[in-house]
């Protein structure tokens, strides 16, 4: 028996000292669940990406395991590393674990990014936008003089971020990961693995694909710390006509879905630019992105809505305002969700909603 129930079976018989004992007990209770409100808050891990935040109320919980999928050069890794950013930017501690990447990768696309935010903030910036790969092959040495800028700005990634890149063509076991984590679990405070599907796994591959998840899923929640993933599609299904792919279309085991606890797929598709009202004003370097939250922890109807961002490729960075929409059966089209039927945890960051107004207060909440 509880003290609550103890207090209740000896409540006093006048009227007046019953409910004085029981809006004691109930302010207890009050303070309790807002102290447990607030405590959650706290732990959250924001994924820096506003349609993200917004559609999970906030980002991940601690022990969460997120699940990145996409086709290929459809930027899984640029999420991931939007991610990554997020994290150091609010002091969590994150670990970057890279199957596919050498040794600069991640660090230079983070460096590009800084040294696109000194630029644009230079009124005699020139004319041309920098190119990613032009740079990243030592050709646009008219960047150079923002080299300092950019590396004050990559403090934050040094002081809370670690990469551990692979560019030996080694190939790592699921044994070997998570030896390696287990090391340094209390030095990080979130875990990133891109890509899952880049360690090494036997004749039993699928079999041992479900083991490995589990083992995973298990090590998170053991440590009470998230850990997000990048997987890759079934090649059959990199190749098919729907506009962003669903949980069926992951390679490998079907467990990799069942034990992860929330699913983002990620897909550009500029042709989607038509879809949005002419009176918006796109510039030729934003990329329109769809994502996709199928699987999330509370479910709900935010799942039913796959919201189109549109990307800064200059600044490689996605927009905080979005387009709700939602895809037909077959996943074919995509029709943007008409202002009567959004949802209102959508409307404050929906931008075709948004025009209709001067200023954010006239928005109606």
């Amino acid at each position: 028996m509880t003290d609550s129930d103890d207090i209740l079976e000896n409540l006093p018989s006048t009227t007046m000292a019953r409910e004085k004992v029981i809006y004691e007990i109930d302010d207890d209770m009050h303070e309790r669940e807002l102290f447990d409100r607030r405590m959650k808050a706290s732990q959250l891990f924001p994924f820096g990406i506003n349609v993200l935040d917004v559609m999970t109320s906030g980002g991940m919980e601690p022990g969460e395991l997120v699940l990145i999928s996409g086709k290929s050069a459809n930027g899984k890794t640029e999420l991931m590393t939007n991610i990554f950013q997020s994290c150091c930017e609010n002091k969590k501690r994150a670990l970057y674990v890279g199957l596919e990447a050498k040794e600069f990768d991640i660090y230079r696309k983070l460096k590009f990014k800084a040294i696109c935010v000194s630029r644009n903030q230079d009124p005699d910036r020139g004319e041309f936008a920098p190119d990613p790969t032009q740079w990243g092959r030592g050709l646009r040495i008219d960047l150079d003089k923002y080299e300092d800028q950019a590396t004050e700005r990559m403090r934050v990634f040094e002081e809370y971020g670690h990469f551990r890149p692979s560019d030996k063509g080694e190939l790592f076991s699921v044994d070997q990961i998570l030896a390696e984590l287990e090391k340094v679990k209390d030095q990080f405070d979130i875990f990133l693995i891109d890509h899952f599907h880049m360690l090494s796994f036997g004749e039993k591959e699928y079999q041992e694909q479900s083991m490995a998840i589990k083992r995973i899923r298990q090590f998170g929640l053991r440590i009470k710390k998230p850990i997000v993933m990048a997987c890759h599609l079934r090649k059959s299904e990199s190749k098919s006509a729907t506009l962003i792919p669903d949980r069926s279309e992951i390679m490998g085991s079907s467990d990799l879905a069942k034990v992860a606890t929330m699913i983002i797929f990620v897909e550009k598709n500029n042709e989607l630019k038509a879809k949005i009202p002419t009176n918006h004003v796109i510039g030729f370097e934003k990329t329109a992105t769809l994502f996709r939250l199928d699987k999330f922890r509370d479910g709900g109807s935010r799942e039913m809505f796959v919201p189109l961002v549109l990307f800064d490729s200059t600044e490689g960075r996605y927009d905080n305002s979005f387009y709700l929409g939602q895809l037909n059966s077959s996943d074919t089209e995509w029709t943007m969700t008409p202002d009567k039927y959004l949802p209102i945890w959508s409307k404050p960051h929906n931008k075709e909603y948004l025009r209709d107004f001067n200023s954010e207060e006239d928005i109606p909440f």
